[in-house]
C-alpha cells in the first residue's frame, strides 16, 4: 500500500512534515513501522499551492525512492505553503513511471490514492467509455487511481455547469457516484466481490 500525508492550515515549511519528524513521510517511506509493507520506494510526489502567484499547484513527481532524491531534499527546506499533497508509492497497477506517480492534478485540483480497485485491467475499457474526450484525454498513466479521478472529475465539472460552482456536497456526491460506478462495472465482469480499497483525497489548496 502506499503512504500519503495532507496538509492544510499556517504557512509551514515543507520538511517540516516531510523530512525532520521522526515518522515523517520520507522515513515511513523505508522504515514504516506499523506496516507489514515496510519500504514504499516506487517512486513519490509532491504537490504544494502558493495562493498570492497562481490558484494552479506546483507538482514534482519522480520515479527515485523520496529518501534518495537529491532535488527532493534540497527543495523541501526552501518551500513554504499552506496547503501541501506528498505521497510515496508501492507500486500495484502501473508501470513505475512519473506519469504514475500520484499526486494527480487537473487544473487547481490535486488529488491522491492509497488502494487498490482488484481486477481492474478487465473495467478499464469499459470504464474509459464513460469518459467525455477532455477527461479521456487527461490521463496521461496506467493507474487505476488516475482513471478513477478521471471520472470523479468528469462528474464534478457536471456539477460546477450545472450550478455554477463545485460545493463540499457535490464532491461527497461525485466521490460516491464514481464508487458505485466502478462497483457497477466490477459486478458486470464478474468480480463484484472483490473488495476494493479507496483511500482518496482531493483539494483545490483551500
Amino acid at each position: 500500500m502506499c503512504l500519503f500525508i495532507a496538509y492544510l492550515g499556517r504557512p509551514i515549511i515543507v520538511d517540516e512534515l516531510l523530512l525532520k519528524p521522526r515518522n515523517s513521510l520520507v522515513h515511513q517511506s523505508y522504515d514504516a513501522e506499523e506496516m507489514c509493507q515496510t519500504v514504499n520506494g516506487d517512486g513519490f510526489g509532491l504537490g504544494w499551492y502558493v495562493h498570492d502567484i497562481s490558484e494552479i499547484p506546483g507538482l514534482f513527481r519522480s520515479i527515485s525512492p523520496a529518501w534518495n532524491n537529491y532535488n527532493l531534499l534540497y527543495n523541501a527546506p526552501l518551500i513554504r505553503t499552506e496547503c501541501m499533497f506528498a505521497h510515496v508509492r508501492a507500486a500495484s497497477e502501473g508501470a513505475i513511471s512519473e506519469a504514475n506517480s500520484h499526486p494527480f492534478h487537473y487544473k487547481q485540483f490535486l488529488m491522491m490514492h492509497n488502494g487498490i480497485v482488484p481486477g481492474f485491467p478487465t473495467i478499464k475499457r469499459r470504464l474509459l467509455g464513460l469518459l467525455n474526450d477532455e477527461m479521456f484525454l487527461w490521463i496521461k498513466g496506467q493507474t487505476d487511481s488516475e482513471h478513477i479521478f478521471a471520472l470523479l472529475m468528469q462528474y464534478l465539472n457536471d456539477y460546477k455547469a450545472a450550478n455554477g460552482t463545485v460545493s463540499v456536497e457535490n464532491v461527497r456526491q461525485g466521490f460516491q457516484k464514481t464508487f458505485d460506478v466502478i462497483q457497477e462495472l466490477k459486478q458486470a465482469a464478474g468480480i463484484g466481490d472483490e473488495v476494493s480499497t479507496f483511500n482518496m483525497m482531493i483539494t483545490d489548496g483551500y
